[in-house]
């Protein structure tokens, strides 16, 4: 089990420490007392006789180490701080042993590891202390033990001497009067160097940790936008909003999938009351990670050129995140995703994400790295092979194996919440002084990321937040951009993406686009006042999920156009009606009907043949709630009888609603129709003149006279035909004339 210290029996003298004894307890009572009142007893100094009395206690004591100090200065306190409890002998003293450091090689980690597990602590450096139960006062209240810590000997009363940096063991045992164990712990004291090493940035060298609570689940949603999250979800849900009640100065990167976000928030629970409450309250320090709305499959959906598709994905499960935590989540991680694939990196990529975060078995690393490297150092990754490279690769997206560390601690019940924090810490710790050890021009680069399941205990957070926020050599910041990858024994890491199969999308990516282009053309009438259009999106979003049953992501999209169809339903087009235009410009009336109850848009293409549109095929109007009343202008082309075809739309041309077909009879022309048959009659008539005249030439031709010698039919003064001087032969005839 872990958390047991080496044997009692090792090479220190059972010696106690009176002086540094006295002063511990003296210091313990109050730190006690500040603790419990938030002053000093009255008279500003600690008081022995002012503790309460020791109660009777059971023969087996129940000891909990609630906190231990994440790292200790050259010269600081190391503090320990334990629950209350009332198992505790009054006559059973706590002992107290520092070890030496452990030197582990090149994994410094495992080390810690080793003696967490019961493994030698090595040699003791200072101890035992032997602090007396009764002197540190009344366990009910809760005991604190700080030892006060320096590099070199000052001759000062109660400080032990620590001269080396690194991870110290420290063994704790309370014991009985007949000197026997009645209780053990080992925890680790860290000792970072006295100067702090920088990194190749010339800032500090520290590892980067990120603490991430991811949850994931099938789609929220029923087809027609009722919520479906059952018990299990809700209950897990309901542990983290009491985890961020509990901690909320904890750094945490929230991974909650959208969709589980939606579907509680539409439970009308009391678990949605108090999620919602934990995610928006003032100072929470947690942060939310981008995230698709559903866990879909990345990789098919990119095969499928889905890229448009995986962009709404990821806009939908940002808009749910800030409605829920108004806040806008960080894109820069991608995690909790084994669809990857290395044709969807260049798209993530382009989709802002610089860092990815995937479990060691899902990557191929290169030759001679194991899996502690990857899971502590940040590599380039690549959609080739593995490698190494002498300088810093250009590609921009990283990769870092996830670390179940503090989810393996969590689970174990017989560790102590400050023990299991501040293994945690120890071991983080051992990776960071490795990479000192290696080359601090590693640093920008070491991190670590750590899930944290819904279900911890509140108290192990609680005392991991100061390893995490102080001044050692761990940091976690959610905002901050995740380190770069740095190099590891002078080489930077390149790896790859362990093969998978490609499961075909093309199908959900086609009915997806269908479904959107229908879902924007309705938001384009009905505004953002609709709120089944919001659930449109949601449902929609949902259907891509790759667990999601085929029939019901068809039922889905079926519900999405049966719902839309019956919404624009009730905006009716002008019933069918013959139009008379007695003028050249003029009016259509047009009756539209909204029997919705709020203002809509639609558009209007119009069509004839022989009118023309001053203000153009393409119109959009507003209709108000109940009957419309809208005046089309045309103006007359040509008379007769046409047909006017109205097509009611979305504005933007993409739903179609309602049509109609309007007879027109034209008893008018258009200026440009009057000129032409003006025109023509002109035309007409001149031809016609000039047929008779030619007609009435060649009848003259014909009779050989002049049209004047023509007699007057009326009996008037016309020449008389005798008098007619004949014309002379022509050679034609034959004829010659008299020469003489």
């Amino acid at each position: 089990m872990r958390g047991r210290p080496a044997s009692r029996t090792g090479s220190f003298t059972r010696r106690p420490l009176v002086a540094f004894a006295v002063a511990v307890v003296a210091a313990a009572v109050v730190a006690a007392a500040v603790g419990a009142t938030g002053a000093l007893p009255a008279g500003g100094s600690p008081s022995i006789a002012q503790q309460p009395a020791p109660q009777p206690a059971p023969a087996e004591p129940d000891l909990e180490v609630t906190f231990v100090s994440p790292s200790v200065p050259p010269t600081g306190t190391f503090e320990l701080r334990f629950a209350p409890t009332t198992a505790v002998p009054p006559d059973s003293p706590m002992e107290v042993r520092i070890h030496r450091r452990l030197s582990g090689g090149s994994d410094l980690r495992a080390e810690v590891a080793r003696v967490a597990n019961g493994g030698s602590a090595g040699s003791v450096l200072q101890g035992p202390i032997e602090l007396p139960a009764a002197l540190l006062g009344n366990p009910a209240a809760g005991w604190i033990i700080p030892l006060q810590i320096t590099n070199s000997s000052t001759g000062a009363t109660g400080v032990l001497v620590v001269p080396d940096d690194g991870i110290h063991p420290v063994s704790l045992e309370l014991v009985a009067a007949d000197g026997s164990s009645l209780w053990e712990r080992t925890v680790f004291m860290v000792r970072p160097p006295e100067t702090a090493p920088v990194g190749r940035d010339g800032r500090p060298a520290r590892t980067s940790v990120t603490l991430a609570l991811g949850l994931d689940g099938p789609p929220s949603l029923t087809p027609d936008g009722r919520s479906v999250v059952d018990d299990e979800l809700l209950s897990t849900l309901d542990d983290v909003a009491g985890l961020l009640e509990a901690v909320p100065e904890a750094p945490l990167s929230l991974a909650i999938s959208p969709n589980l976000l939606t579907g509680a928030g539409r439970s009308e629970t009391l678990t949605a009351e108090a999620l919602t409450a934990a995610l928006q309250r003032p100072g929470l320090r947690a942060r939310s990670i981008r995230r698709t709305d559903v866990p879909v499959d990345v990789g098919g959906i990119i095969t499928a050129n889905g890229l448009d598709v995986l962009q709404d994905e990821l806009a939908i499960g940002s808009r749910v995140v800030e409605a829920e935590t108004l806040q806008r989540p960080v894109e820069h991680t991608w995690l909790l995703d084994d669809t990857l694939t290395p044709e969807a990196l260049p798209a993530i990529t382009a989709l802002g994400t610089t860092r990815v975060v995937l479990p060691v078995d899902r990557l191929v690393l290169p030759d001679d790295t194991d899996d502690r490297t990857a899971r502590s150092r940040t590599m380039v990754l690549t959609g080739g092979q593995p490698t190494t490279a002498d300088e810093a690769p250009p590609a921009p997206l990283t990769v870092v194996a996830d670390d179940p560390l503090l989810g393996l601690l969590s689970l174990e019940p017989d560790l102590d919440p400050g023990v299991v924090a501040n293994l945690v810490a120890a071991e983080l710790s051992g990776d960071w002084f490795n990479a000192v050890e290696d080359d601090t021009d590693s640093f920008p680069g070491p991190q670590s990321v750590l899930f944290v399941p819904p279900q911890i205990d509140p108290s192990v957070l609680l005392a991991l937040v100061p390893a995490l926020t102080g001044a050692g050599p761990l940091t976690a910041d959610p905002e901050a951009v995740p380190p770069p990858a740095g190099p590891v024994d002078g080489e930077y890491l390149v790896a790859g993406l362990a093969p998978r199969t490609v499961v075909d999308q093309a199908g959900p990516v086609a009915e997806y686009r269908s479904s959107r282009t229908r879902i924007i053309g309705v938001r384009s009438v009905v505004g953002p006042v609709e709120p089944r259009v919001r659930t449109w999106d949601l449902v929609n979003a949902q259907s891509l999920a790759r667990t999601l049953d085929p029939a019901v992501r068809l039922a889905s999209h079926a519900a999405i156009d049966g719902e839309s169809r019956e919404l624009l339903g009730r905006i009716e087009a002008p019933p069918e009606r013959k139009v008379v235009l007695t003028s050249r410009d003029a009016t259509i009336p047009l009756r539209f009907r909204n029997g919705l109850p709020y203002p809509v848009d639609v558009g209007l293409r119009v069509r004839s043949s022989r009118l023309e549109l001053p203000d153009g095929e393409r119109q959009t109007v507003r209709l108000v709630p109940g009957e419309n009343l809208v005046e089309l202008r045309v103006t007359v082309r040509a008379p007769g009888e046409s047909v006017v075809r109205v097509d009611v739309t979305s504005p933007d041309d993409s739903v179609g609603i309602d049509s109609v077909r309007l007879p027109v009879q034209a008893s008018t022309i258009s200026g440009v129709g009057a000129a032409l048959s003006i025109a023509s009659l002109v035309v007409l008539a001149w031809w016609w003149l000039v047929t008779v005249r030619r007609r009435r030439r060649r009848t003259v031709r014909d009779d050989g006279r002049h049209p004047s010698a023509t007699p007057d039919p009326e009996g008037g003064s016309g020449s008389d035909p005798t008098d007619r001087v004949p014309r002379p032969p022509s050679p034609a005839d034959g004829s010659v004339a008299d020469g003489g």
